[in-house]
């Protein structure tokens, strides 16, 4: 395969948000972002295939037929995003992928939910290996609605990835869990929002500003986030550069609702000029 292949291993979702529906998830937001980025993008997941995909342009899609879709609502309390699942999809597995793409350049895994064994990305001997935890981070009450779980097995997962990201929304603001987590991957990077994002390498702890721009909609922000991190990173091997530049990125995907919210190739190439890349 070509050295710019990105796959991403993740769910396209319906996103609720104040009572309207968009196609969302990380099968939405970063294989858009990847692809606006210049990538050769391809996409394993999981929707039935009545679904009309046609908006992610020319991303190659796999997909694993499920009558179900996953269903997030999203809702603002105290201040703060909580999230409600309202249905799965099916789970997704290795057996899905053709042997013509077990090489790409990067491979992003991204569960939601659960619906994605962390180990698979295992299949992948030779890629570059980004897992954005927060599916691996949650579990749901009878309700739906998630919560913080810290049972996950770090030795086990993290350290199988080159880059491990999530956000501090995802672990409910518990900074001692992320202390912790970075002991077990080379590169940890938190997002928190607005304010940019705190950076674990080689021993250090770095906090990165975000850009101030005004914030319609966070859905799909720290999608947007880690895979332009992930890209930059890849190429530079400078986890500090990575992060403004992601930072700067992320920032454009405030200002829309939805996956028209992620930034064009023009806005990703004007970032870039202005950061003398």
């Amino acid at each position: 395969m070509s050295n710019n292949n990105y796959l991403l291993i993740g769910t396209i979702t319906n996103d609720i948000f104040k009572e309207s529906i968009f196609y969302g998830g990380s099968g939405v937001y970063s294989s858009l972002t990847a692809k606006n980025f210049g990538l050769n993008t391809m996409l394993v997941t999981s929707i039935s295939k009545k679904v009309d995909l046609s908006f992610l342009g020319n991303i190659q899609i796999l997909r694993q037929h499920s009558e179900t879709i996953t269903t997030f609502e999203h809702k603002y309390e105290i201040g703060r995003r909580v999230i409600y699942l309202k249905e799965r999809s099916n789970l997704l597995g290795e057996e899905l992928i053709p042997g013509i793409w077990e090489s790409p350049m990067i491979v992003h895994v991204a569960p939601l939910c659960g619906e994605i064994d962390p180990q698979i990305v295992n299949y992948f001997s030779d890629s570059f290996k980004v897992l954005t935890a927060q599916g691996l981070l949650r579990v749901f009450d009878k309700n739906g609605k998630s919560k913080f779980d810290d049972q996950i097995n770090m030795k086990d997962i993290f350290g199988i990835y080159d880059i491990v990201i999530f956000s501090i929304e995802d672990i409910e603001y518990n900074w001692e869990f992320a202390d912790k987590c970075a002991n077990y991957t080379s590169l940890l990077v938190v997002t928190t929002g607005e304010k940019g994002c705190t950076i674990y390498f080689e021993g250090k702890k770095v906090s990165v500003e975000g850009d101030n721009l005004i914030s319609v909609d966070t859905t799909g922000a720290g999608d947007v986030f880690s895979t332009a991190y992930t890209i930059y990173y890849q190429k530079t091997a400078d986890p500090v550069l990575s992060a403004r530049i992601a930072n700067k990125v992320a920032a454009h995907s405030l200002e829309g609702i939805g996956f028209n919210s992620v930034p064009d190739s023009s806005i990703i190439k004007n970032i870039c000029l202005e950061m003398d890349l």
